[in-house]
Order: C-alpha cells, then structure tokens, then sequence
C-alpha cells in the first residue's frame, strides 16, 4: 500500500570449505550462537525475525539465513564432517545496514567457515636411541581392522576424505611425515618397508576420534631395532671360540671384488674388532 514502510530483511550467506581445497565441505552441523559482554559464544541459539532454528547441517554450497537483526553473533562448528577437526569459532557483526564485518572488522559478503583435515603425525625412532630425530626410508600404510579375526588387519589400504590411499614414506621431518584427512575410527598403521639397517616394526592399533579439536595433535611413535649379525672366530677342528683374531668388514665392489674400504654401521662406525672367544655382534652393517 503507498505510503507504508517496507523493511528489507537482512540475507546472510555461510559457506563451509575445506582448508586445503577451499571446496565446500559437507555433513558439519553449523549453528549461530548469542554472544556475551564478553564477546564470547553463549552456548544458545540466536533467533531471526522469523523464530527459525539457527542450526543446519552443511551441503555443498553456502547457506543463507535471513532476518538476523543487528548485533554480534558466533558461528559455532558443532560437529565436524568425517575427517576433519572441529573449526575455531567464527565471530561476526551485522550492521545497521545489514551488511556483515569479520571479527577484523573487514566487510564480507559471505561468512566463511574453514575446516582442516584431520592428521596424525607419524614419528619413525631408533629403538636403542643411538640415531636421534625421526628416521627416513620407512614406508607406512594405514589398513582397516579385521572384523573376522581379532587382532588381524585387511590387506586394503585406508581412503581419506580425497579418496587417496593412506600411504607415507617417512622424510625424517615430523612436519611432512603426516596422514592428512583420515576419518574417525580404529587402524592398524602397518609398517610394510623399514629404513635402511633396521628391521621392520609390528603393526600398531591405533583410534581416530571425531571431533578433534583442530590444536589436538595426534603423534604414532614407530621404533625400529637396528639389523644384528653375529659373529665368532672359532678354531675349524675344536669349534671353540679364539681370542686376538684382527677382523673387519669390507665393501665390495659391483663385480663383488672385496675392495680396501671398510663398512660402517648405521651409526657410521667402521666395523672392526679383536675376537675374544665369544660372539661379536654387528648392528645394522648396511653402509
């Protein structure tokens, strides 16, 4: 009718998105939160002009809630999507106008959301504790737990949330040596390749909670036990050990011509020794 005065609800847009992808991220349950004096999120819901529910679980596009009046508000992840850790909170302000700032007070069109894929970080250690830091070489695969044998695991290799197999072989760099995306649930991380000089370790059981939050590390420690060969200088007829014998171990060359070059162990000693009558033990001579 002329004359009257038409309010135009506000429109507001949320997205949820992967952190790594930026794609939209589906099945987390969003919900707008009051916030106190304090500008912290209240644990209640706020309403819009029309009583709606603020909650929704996310699809793969961005939501629009409408009549939000002005004011601050949380934006608060309260379950994360399979796969990823729960979000930071997000805080924001409509304005008079409608239009929506950040907690920086920068202007946005839509209020977005980032979710970071779940990780475990995966420590690969020498067992005597001889070599320190995360060791290289090793090669790990998460597979899913037996159902039919207890204690068992299957043979096929654990998706994440990019459908990749759960594969990593280790860079002694506990910032790479990560499994990135792996959903909640209960592995086996199975070692199927050990570093060089080292015998590869059992497999361990591991769980993945959901929920995490995204500050919630989650660290498999893998020891290896160096590769040992034992040694004795015996006399051919009596077979009892002897005492004094100067041995070492040599390279040889790639016609398997025994050369001058001593070998080394793991730990980059040169592997010679006097025999005393007992066994000598070699540990991990691969160099």
């Amino acid at each position: 009718m002329e004359g009257d005065i038409v309010n135009n609800a506000t429109s507001i847009e949320f997205a949820k998105r992967d952190a790594v992808t930026n794609d939209y991220v589906a099945n987390a349950v969003l919900r707008i939160e009051t916030v106190d004096q304090y500008g912290r999120a209240t644990g209640e819901l706020a309403q819009n002009f029309y009583n709606e529910t603020l909650e929704w679980t996310t699809d793969y596009d961005s939501h629009t809630v409408k009549g939000l009046a002005a004011g601050t508000y949380a934006l608060v992840e309260k379950t994360a999507p399979a796969g990823y850790t729960v979000a930071e909170t997000i805080y924001f302000t409509v304005k008079e106008d409608g239009s929506v700032e950040n907690s920086s007070g920068n202007t946005v069109e839509i209020v977005t959301m980032l979710n970071k894929p779940a990780e475990v970080t995966i420590i690969k250690a020498d067992a005597t504790g001889k070599q320190t830091g995360s060791l290289s070489g090793a090669v790990f695969e998460v597979r899913a737990v037996d159902e039919q044998n207890d204690g068992q695991y299957t043979e096929e290799v654990v998706t994440n949330v990019y459908g990749q197999a759960l594969r990593l072989t280790t860079t002694g760099n506990i910032e790479e040596d990560v499994l990135t995306g792996i959903k909640p649930g209960t592995y086996y991380l199975v070692e199927t390749k050990a570093p060089e000089g080292y015998t590869i370790a059992l497999a361990q059981k591991f769980t993945v909670e959901a929920n995490r939050s995204v500050n919630a590390d989650q660290i498999i420690t893998v020891s290896d036990t160096p590769t040992e060969v034992k040694i004795k200088k015996t006399d051919f007829m009596t077979e009892n050990g002897l005492i004094g014998a100067a041995m070492e171990i040599r390279k040889v060359d790639e016609e398997g011509n025994l050369t001058e070059e001593l070998a080394q162990s793991i730990y980059g000693d040169s592997v010679k020794w006097y025999s005393n009558g007992n066994e000598h033990t070699i540990t991990s001579n691969n160099k």
